[in-house]
């Protein structure tokens, strides 16, 4: 197991950057540019103080969805009034990770019915030395309740703490 890690929620970071970007925007090339930005930036950025970069990665079909089927359904809802081709953002972030897990030196984690914050809640547990959590979801605040584990969330720029770990808790 991992004594120091970096672990990056990849769909949240990767859409994260996306939404920065006009709606027609989009291709491959640009997609790949701004994920690979990222990972270098916060590797950098975190490297000296927390170890190696795990992408953590969603899976299609994560287990929630198949017992909760309205699970996320608002997202879908949402999405049905924008413009963004979504086909092709899930088109790209399939692409892209396949490439990290190819031709990079990270270890990149996609478990069949999981999404990543099943990944980064179980690693969080396992890992025994300081890790930070790289995402905006709050839901990662729990995991604050282990002494070990910080967050930063890439929307604020800077890391988010918690007093109270179990608020957060679903």
């Amino acid at each position: 197991m991992y004594n120091m890690s970096i672990l990056i929620d990849y769909n949240q970071v990767s859409i994260a950057n996306l939404m920065q970007q006009p709606e027609d925007d989009l291709g491959i090339d640009l997609f790949r540019h701004m994920v690979l930005q990222s990972i270098k930036y916060y590797r950098t950025k975190f490297v000296n103080e927390f170890g190696e970069v795990i992408i953590c990665c969603d899976n299609k079909n994560y287990w929630r969805k198949k017992i909760f089927p309205q699970y996320k359904i608002n997202r879908k809802r949402t999405k049905q009034y924008q413009t963004r081709d979504w086909d092709m953002v899930f088109k790209c972030l399939n692409q892209v990770r396949e490439e990290l897990k190819e031709n990079f030196p990270y270890v990149v984690l996609e478990i069949i019915s999981a999404e990543a914050d099943d990944i980064i809640g179980v690693l969080s547990e396992h890992i025994i030395e300081d890790t930070v959590i790289v995402s905006g979801d709050k839901d990662f605040l729990q995991l604050q309740k282990f002494d070990h584990i910080s967050q930063y969330s890439p929307n604020r720029r800077d890391m988010i703490e918690t007093d109270d770990a179990a608020e957060y808790k679903r």
